[in-house]
């Protein structure tokens, strides 16, 4: 069975949307457990420009980024690091659309030291709010982005977009859906993650199915759950 006495909840902000080019802006890591909370938070300074559009959305600009952000490498160093611990010591990584962020991490990883989160002894487990709502949560219209799913499982978000506060709030909807879909805590951490992309990737395939069906743009079939390696 899976242990879910320890959950870490992770998130990015970053420089924008592509999962090879863009980096981060800020990180969370946030240590849930019955010893308490434990957060590490911090801006980073990039090497490329943040896109206008990511500063609208989470409000780091370039000169605060430069100015008081760690160093990159650094930054993705201790990410890895915290990463791979916490996955040998047992916690259940959450995050929201995780895919994204363990992505962004693993190519810049590759970029600066050669290896990416696999080759570092990373494997899980992870829990994704947003696939298991997809696949667990009631059928309903509308959205799926983090303040939705807050207003459905009755979760707080303070501070939305910031890395730390989107954690936080992502830590709290997973254990409100751990406590609401028993059959998520059935599974062992390998099974909860082969679960998840089986899932995942069949609703990207139906949806891209349907997109093309009625002459939509169609959808980016990732190279793996919940590291997407298409571009490595």
């Amino acid at each position: 069975m899976l242990d879910i006495s320890k959950l870490l909840g992770f998130d990015l902000e970053t420089t924008g949307l592509s999962l090879t080019l863009d980096e981060p802006v800020s990180y969370a890591l946030t240590w849930h457990d019955t010893g308490g909370v434990r957060d590490d938070y911090s801006l980073v300074a990039p090497t490329r420009p943040i896109a206008p559009e990511a500063t609208a959305k989470h409000g780091i600009t370039d000169e605060r980024a430069a100015s008081d952000g760690k160093p990159l490498p650094d930054a993705l160093k201790r990410i890895g690091n915290e990463l791979v611990k916490a996955g040998r010591q047992g916690w259940l990584l959450v995050g929201m659309n995780i895919a994204f962020d363990l992505s962004i991490v693993d190519a810049q990883l590759k970029r600066h030291f050669g290896k990416g989160l696999y080759e570092v002894g990373w494997c899980g487990p992870v829990l994704d709010i947003y696939v298991i709502d997809r696949v667990f949560g009631a059928p309903r219209r509308g959205s799926r982005q983090l303040d939705a799913l807050c207003e459905f499982y009755g979760v707080e978000l303070t501070d939305a977009h910031n890395a730390l506060g989107d954690a936080r709030a992502s830590v709290e909807i997973a254990r409100r859906q751990l406590a609401t879909y028993p059959r998520i805590e059935e599974m062992d951490g390998p099974r909860l993650m082969q679960f998840q992309e089986r899932e995942h990737l069949k609703w990207l395939r139906n949806l891209d199915t349907y997109r093309r069906e009625h002459d939509q743009e169609p959808i980016r079939i990732p190279n793996g759950w919940p590291i997407d390696t298409s571009g490595h």
